[in-house]
């Protein structure tokens, strides 16, 4: 089961928080996993590179200041997980998020209290679940006439590895290998066919209004492009079609990219998504 939750927090008291709360998000929540199922935790952290969860950055209305947010006490914010495996999904479901509510917790020297999670499209916009296989039967079953053309929105800052340098560019064999690598490793429905060779897809980008942006953590520094795209699936065979569109829907619970368990890569489909601010809650 495929599985985006929404934590609603409130803050306890004023702070100053830096600007990229990814990794420190990311940290607490493999607390909260640990104290769960400690030796899953250790799984989770100590992964390879392709880890079945992802984390957005903190969001709400802030005051910016010198590279910093301002949160005043009593101010809302939250921020989305998403897991993609169903082992993971069921036990956040069953025994995480049950166990964190109320809880309060240290955030950069500013403490925060959970007000509850969201896990329906109805609860919040970045909230859902679904699974692999119905995912499989919307587009390779059900929906006679797939979209050509793919609007896509990056809401954090997004790259690829590229030996050791990244990439921040949404090259479309990039883009599309990052969510078949991702459906490959955690799926648990197999597509109608294997696939070999992306570039018979003929994706390409035909618009775009992006932005660089730099995601600093301690000593490291990443850069990523954030906004919109469009891609176009050219391939005269209806296979690419399908399998495009199946994964453009898929990356709302994947991401895109590197780092997707740190903040970056959040990705989401535009024509499917409620257009309200994603900044509120």
């Amino acid at each position: 089961m495929l599985l985006s939750a929404v934590i609603h927090l409130k803050a306890l008291e004023n702070g100053s928080l830096p600007a990229d709360l990814g990794p420190a998000l990311r940290a607490e929540f493999l607390n909260w996993v640990g104290d769960a199922d400690s030796g899953h935790s250790d799984h989770l952290h100590d992964g390879d590179e392709l880890r079945p969860y992802t984390i957005s950055d903190l969001k709400g209305s802030f005051q910016a200041q010198r590279g910093f947010r301002l949160i005043q006490a009593g101010q809302s914010a939250w921020f989305r997980v998403t897991s993609l495996r169903e082992k993971e999904t069921r036990l956040l479901l069953d025994s995480v998020f049950p166990a964190i509510r109320s809880r309060k917790f240290t955030l950069i020297r500013t403490g925060f209290q959970v007000q509850k999670v969201a896990v329906a499209a109805e609860e919040h916009p970045w909230a859902r679940q679904t699974a692999y296989p119905s995912l499989v039967e919307k587009y390779f079953k059900a929906d006679p006439h797939p979209a050509e053309a793919l609007d896509v929105e990056f809401t954090s800052p997004t790259t690829f590895h590229a030996g050791k340098v990244h990439v921040p560019l949404p090259l479309p064999e990039n883009v599309l290998g990052s969510w078949l690598k991702r459906w490959n490793a955690c799926s648990s429905a197999s597509l109608p066919r294997e696939v070999h060779r992306l570039e018979e897809a003929r994706l390409v980008l035909s618009r775009y209004k992006l932005e660089t942006r730099a995601v600093h953590y301690e000593k490291a520094t990443w850069i990523g492009f954030e906004g919109s795209c469009r891609f176009r699936v050219l391939a005269e065979d209806e296979f690419w079609l399908r399998l495009c569109n199946l994964l453009t829907d898929f990356a709302f619970f994947c991401g895109t990219g590197a780092k997707t368990s740190f903040g970056l890569g959040q990705t989401r489909r535009t024509h499917e998504m409620d257009r309200r601010d994603s900044e509120q809650g």
